[in-house]
């Protein structure tokens, strides 16, 4: 990719994967994400990476990953570059960092805990306002930098305007999100029953593991 300097792959995915790089021009860490499926990728794949594309660069929060560049490979492939997370997923930041031992009592804990999530929280409202819903909230899609401040990334899946079905992302009955975060909508295939409460209900499963260190639903 002309002007960044590929350092390592930092995550391999079903629809595109992510590499560490160095943004010449500027010497900034970044992440890139490119299109997996290069030229041999369907319609519906390229329109789904340009959403992604168009909905990350709307989107200006501090809780959320911002997008910088995009870019178009010569071997077909879609790319961009965005701000580069050195972090960890939110469940394991807190496992590892908001303990009693480092913050003094149970209810301190659960307090840190609390301010963490109001953030993410007013990340995911900020979308909302904007017509978009995320559609695939979950720990892995949420990291904590270096400062303890959480950002939301990965909108591969948003849904934009919740009052209008989107056109060629997704056929009739079809899944999409991660079936442990997944509102009743979304595991019953009621595409058009998608809205904001959908990452409400995401939201919920999260708090609810962040703060019993488990699943509400364990399988």
């Amino acid at each position: 990719l002309d002007g960044y300097d590929i350092v390592a792959e930092i995550f391999r995915g079903g629809q595109g994967v992510v590499y560490e790089a160095i943004q010449l021009e500027t010497k900034r860490r970044v992440a890139i994400k490119v299109l997996l499926s290069g030229p041999l990728a369907t319609k519906r794949q390229r329109r789904r990476f340009e959403r992604e594309i168009e909905v990350a660069a709307s989107l200006n929060h501090p809780n959320i990953v911002t997008l910088y560049q995009r870019a178009d490979l010569t071997d077909g492939r879609l790319a961009f570059s965005m701000e580069f997370i050195d972090g960890q997923s939110i469940d394991l930041w807190m496992e590892q960092e908001l303990t009693v031992e480092k913050c003094g009592s149970a209810t301190s804990v659960i307090r840190e805990k609390l301010q963490v999530f109001v953030k993410l929280c007013h990340a995911v409202q900020h979308a909302h306002q904007r017509g978009i819903v995320h559609r695939d909230l979950k720990p892995g899609n949420i990291l904590v930098d270096e400062f303890g401040e959480p950002k939301v990334l990965d909108f591969g899946l948003a849904k934009v305007n919740e009052l209008i079905r989107e056109k060629g992302s997704t056929s009739n009955g079809g899944f999409l999100g991660s079936l442990a975060y997944a509102s009743p909508e979304q595991v019953k295939r009621q595409s058009s029953q998608v809205d904001t409460r959908s990452d409400v209900y995401s939201l919920g499963v999260i708090l609810y593991q962040l703060l019993a260190g488990l699943h509400p639903c364990p399988s």
